[in-house]
């Protein structure tokens, strides 16, 4: 028995599919945030200018019988302020993206 459902259900608000890939067994989700800027941690400065970024993986309870795993794209900004101690950070998730 086939169910269907719509991928953006499995997303939560605020992040953008970017590809989906689905086997027998698991259902593999990469997003990615829908903000441009990211506010440093230490000094609460927004900033664009993206340093890097690396991959967060979340597994979720199964879907139709399959595995779920989040992978969300991650970037890394530079802290524009010149003051600010804090050069280089992550950008931030809502505990309703990633606890």
């Amino acid at each position: 028995m086939q169910s269907d459902f719509w991928i953006s259900s499995l997303i939560p608000r605020g992040l953008a599919v970017q590809s989906v890939s689905r086997t027998e067994e698991t259902i593999d989700v990469m997003a990615r945030t829908e903000t441009l800027a990211a506010v440093c941690p230490l000094c609460r400065s927004p900033s664009r200018r993206v340093h890097s970024h690396y991959v967060r993986q979340v597994s979720d309870l199964p879907c139709s019988g399959r595995g779920v795993h989040l992978r969300i794209l991650t970037r890394r900004f530079v802290c524009a302020t010149p003051h600010c101690r804090r050069r280089i950070f992550a950008e931030r998730f809502d505990t309703t993206v990633l606890p």
